[in-house]
């Protein structure tokens, strides 16, 4: 179940089942910037839905998930909206080279990553 209700000014609250999330819009757009606006909680739905499935993985094979990190970068067309978007994966120095492409395609079930039509695209980097 999916809920939202407005708080004050540009801010809303969202109740997810038994979770409660708020959203809230700049103050150059008349918010308080008291929480990510809804397209940042978009974007961030799409990372940490990445970041949850790798954790399987990360799990199964016995490695430190507090060695990874993901960051993604979008990239906007002229009408502003997301053409590709890029997933930049933070893995350990010593994280095998032949489980690099089983590790990304797990990512690639990412189920908003599945909901989504733009260009998506994973690197994977090694710490130093």
């Amino acid at each position: 179940m999916l809920e939202a209700k407005y708080i004050d000014a540009k801010k809303v609250e969202i109740r997810v089942n038994n979770q409660l999330l708020h959203t809230d819009m700049p103050v150059e757009a008349g918010g308080n910037n008291s929480a990510p606006n809804p397209f940042e909680m978009f974007l961030a739905s799409f990372i940490a839905c990445q970041a949850v499935f790798a954790m399987a993985f990360i799990e199964k094979n016995s490695l430190n998930k507090k060695e990874f990190s993901f960051r993604a970068e979008p990239v906007y067309d002229d009408k502003g909206l997301i053409s590709k978007i890029t997933t930049i994966v933070k893995v350990p120095a010593d994280f095998p080279k032949e489980k690099e492409a089983h590790f990304i395609n797990v990512l690639k079930t990412c189920k908003v990553g599945k909901h989504v039509t733009f260009e998506k695209e994973i690197l994977l980097e090694k710490s130093l």
